[in-house]
């Protein structure tokens, strides 16, 4: 995939994870904590599966997609430039 196409692609998943993070502080203060759990582990499978199957990928072909503050990540893929 073309680099400038990568990071659309990146920025976007990225925004999107970070959307679905920002909601389980509203299901846990509007649910019970019954409902919190499932919301939860729902929420954390989909980010599993996007990093798993959309954006590791990307950033194995692009590491300098890679977040900075994901340095973690820079150094599992194999890219140890800073």
């Amino acid at each position: 995939m073309k680099k400038k196409f990568a990071a659309k692609v990146t920025k976007e998943l990225l925004e999107s994870t970070a959307r679905l993070d920002e909601t389980l502080g509203f299901i846990k203060a509007n649910c019970s904590d019954e409902e919190f759990r499932k919301y939860r582990h729902a929420v954390g499978v989909a980010m599993g599966e996007i990093y798993l199957e959309l954006l590791e990928p990307l950033f194995k072909e692009h590491p300098s997609l890679i977040p900075a503050s994901w340095d973690w990540l820079r150094k599992d893929l194999g890219d140890h430039r800073k």
